[in-house]
C-alpha cells in the first residue's frame, strides 16, 4: 500500500511542493528574523541525504550526479524514496 501511495503522482506533486515551500520559509525566516539556523537545518539534512542514498539511488535510476544532487537538495526524500522504491519493484 505505501508503495502505491508514494507512485501517486498527486502525493508526488504535494511532497516535492512542500519541500520546496519548507526551502522558501527558510529563507524568509533568515531575511526578516536575521536567524539562518533553518537554512542550516535544511542543508544539513539534504547533505546527508545525498551522502547516503540520494547520489546512489539517482546512478542506479541513470541520472547523472549533478541531477541526483539538484533534485536531493531541492525535495530529498520527495523525490528518492519514491524513485527507489520504483527501482526495488523492478529489480534494478
Amino acid at each position: 500500500m505505501f508503495y502505491e501511495v508514494l507512485q501517486n503522482k498527486t502525493v508526488q506533486f504535494v511532497a516535492c511542493l512542500s519541500s520546496l515551500a519548507m526551502w522558501l520559509g527558510s529563507f524568509i525566516i533568515a531575511a526578516v528574523k536575521k536567524n539562518t539556523i533553518c537554512i542550516w537545518l535544511m542543508v544539513g539534512a539534504h547533505t546527508t541525504q545525498n551522502a547516503i542514498i540520494g547520489i546512489k539511488t539517482g546512478k542506479r535510476a541513470g541520472l547523472d550526479t549533478l541531477t541526483s544532487i539538484a533534485k536531493c537538495y531541492c525535495y530529498g526524500f520527495a523525490w528518492w524514496l519514491p524513485l527507489l522504491l520504483k527501482l526495488n519493484k523492478e529489480g534494478k
